[in-house]
Parts: C-alpha cells; structure tokens; sequence
C-alpha cells in the first residue's frame, strides 16, 4: 500500500477516535502510512509502535497484552502460514472494545479473515472502501465477559 492519494489517506485516519495518548500498533512495511499516522497521532500525543517482522517470536517479546486501542495488521494475516495461530496472538495485543483493521490487497479472497474474526468474536465488521487498490476491513473486539 505504497501509493494512495491525499483523500484516501483522510478517509483512513478519520476511522480513529483520536482521544489523548491514543495507542496505535501497526503491523507492516508501508514507510509512508507510518509517518503518516505518527504525524496524525501527534496532535493527541498518541503513541505508535511498529513492527514489520511478523514472527510470532517478535509479536510475544515486542508486544504486551492489551496494549493498544487500534490494530492496523497491513497484508500481514493472509501472508502467514499460520493465520489462526497469528489472529489469536496479535487478537490479544488489542483492549477490550479496541479496533483491528486490517488491509489486504484487492485480489485476495478476504473469507479467511471474516471468518477468524467472527471465530474470535470481534462484532461491527464492516468494509470500508477508501483505498483504490486496498481492501479495508474494520471490526470491534467485544468483551466476552463470563465466556
């Protein structure tokens, strides 16, 4: 996702409720959305971390559970060998009632990722078009109290 133009780039950052020190965690390689995103962030000193490595080693030792409001998983799921093992990791990196978003490529068949969010409970899926070449898909991990 190395080109989008301004507008679509607005779009996507008007899908965060920018509240103060906001936690962000950004699963990718796309330089330029992580600047991007570190600049919008700053206005409510919000945090990003990033990781491009997507082993579940580096997931465990540079990430915490609960530690954030939004994930943004960029052609990450569908690129593993493992999604199920994956989802359910990075699944535990996100708060109670925080977002996932992820971005896929156009011509994958996104069944896969419905399917392991509605598996791992997460409610208010929705698709969201804003990129020309990107599928954007949106979800709310809900609390699963006494389950």
């Amino acid at each position: 996702m190395s080109n989008y133009t301004q507008k679509e780039l607005e779009d996507f950052l008007a899908l965060f409720r920018l509240t103060p020190y906001i936690d962000v965690v950004y699963i990718g390689k796309n330089r330029k959305l992580i600047s991007d995103i570190k600049q919008f962030l700053s206005k409510s000193s919000g945090k990003l971390q990033t990781i491009e490595s997507i082993t579940t080693q580096d997931i465990r030792k540079k990430l915490k559970k609960s530690c954030c409001e939004y994930l943004i998983l960029d052609s990450v799921i569908l690129d593993s060998s493992n999604t199920t093992q994956l989802f359910e990791l990075l699944s535990m990196t996100l708060r109670d009632s925080g977002h996932i978003i992820l971005l896929e490529n156009k011509n994958k068949d996104k069944t896969i990722l419905y399917n392991l969010l509605e598996q791992y409970d997460y409610g208010a899926v929705s698709s969201v078009d804003i990129f020309q070449d990107y599928d954007l898909i949106i979800a709310k991990k809900l609390h699963m109290w006494g389950m």
